[in-house]
C-alpha cells in the first residue's frame, strides 16, 4: 500500500511539474488537418485579400480542423518562412498537421487597403516543433 501511494505521488508530482513547465514556455500542443481558405492563407488572411487588401505575412499562414486537444484554437495559425516541417513537407490543405503554438496570440499578418486603413489579423505563432504528414 505505502508503495503504491509513493508511485501514486510521483505520478502526480511527475505530472504537475510537466503542466507547470509547458505553461512557463507559453506553448501548447495541437493537431488537426489543415483547411485553409486557399491553398497559401488561413480563412481570416484570406477573407482580407479577397477584400482588397494588401497582406504583409512573415510566413506561410494556416486553419486546423481540430482533432487533439479539444482546446487548441482553429487558427489561424503562423509558419516562418525559415522553419520547416520535420518531414521537409510543405503546406497543402488536407494534410494532417501535429506541433506546438505559442499561446500568446500575435499578429500574422498586416493588411492595408488602398484607401490606408491598415486591420491587422492575430493569430498563433508555430515554434519549432511541427510536423505535416505527406499526404
Amino acid at each position: 500500500m505505502k508503495r503504491m501511494l509513493t508511485l501514486l505521488f510521483a505520478l502526480v508530482f511527475f505530472v504537475g511539474v510537466l503542466s507547470v513547465a509547458e505553461a512557463a514556455s507559453f506553448s501548447l500542443s495541437f493537431g488537426g488537418r489543415l483547411s485553409n481558405g486557399s491553398e497559401t492563407e488561413a480563412k481570416k488572411v484570406w477573407a482580407k485579400l479577397i477584400a482588397g487588401f494588401t497582406c504583409n505575412i512573415d510566413g506561410q499562414t494556416f486553419d486546423i480542423i481540430k482533432k487533439s486537444p479539444p482546446i487548441a484554437p482553429s487558427g489561424p495559425y503562423l509558419v516562418s518562412f525559415d522553419q520547416l516541417a520535420k518531414a521537409g513537407n510543405t503546406l497543402r490543405v488536407g494534410q494532417q498537421v501535429l506541433g506546438r503554438y505559442n499561446i500568446i496570440r500575435s499578429p500574422v499578418a498586416t493588411c492595408t487597403n488602398e484607401e490606408g486603413a491598415t486591420v491587422i489579423v492575430y493569430g498563433y505563432k508555430v515554434t519549432l516543433q511541427f510536423g505535416v504528414s505527406k499526404i
